[in-house]
C-alpha cells in the first residue's frame, strides 16, 4: 500500500424538494454573514486603510497592531486589578 499525495476536488449534491442542491464545505467572504446582516466581504471591503494615528476618528480606518499595542500598554494611569472577592475590577 502506498501513500497517495495530493487531493481531489469533488462536488456533493443533496436532493431537496426543489431538486439537487450543491453542498459547500467551504466558506467564502461573500457567503459569511454577521449578526448585522453584512457579509465579511462587505465589512472588510469597507476598510479604507490601516492607521497608527490616535487622532484618526474614521470608522473606515482600522487600527494598526502597533497602535493597539500602544493603547493596551498606556491606560492613562488606570490599571486592572481585583476586588476583595477576587473578581476583576
Amino acid at each position: 500500500m502506498s501513500i497517495v499525495s495530493g487531493y481531489k476536488k469533488f462536488k456533493k449534491y443533496i436532493l431537496t424538494s426543489s431538486g439537487f442542491q450543491l453542498v459547500s464545505h467551504w466558506t467564502k467572504a461573500n457567503t459569511l454573514e454577521f449578526d448585522d446582516g453584512k457579509t465579511a466581504q462587505a465589512k472588510l471591503g469597507a476598510i479604507d486603510g490601516i492607521s497608527s494615528s490616535r487622532e484618526s476618528n474614521s470608522d473606515k480606518i482600522a487600527a494598526s497592531t502597533a497602535l493597539v499595542s500602544e493603547l493596551n500598554s498606556d491606560l492613562g494611569g488606570n490599571h486592572f486589578g481585583h476586588t476583595v472577592d477576587g473578581r476583576p475590577g
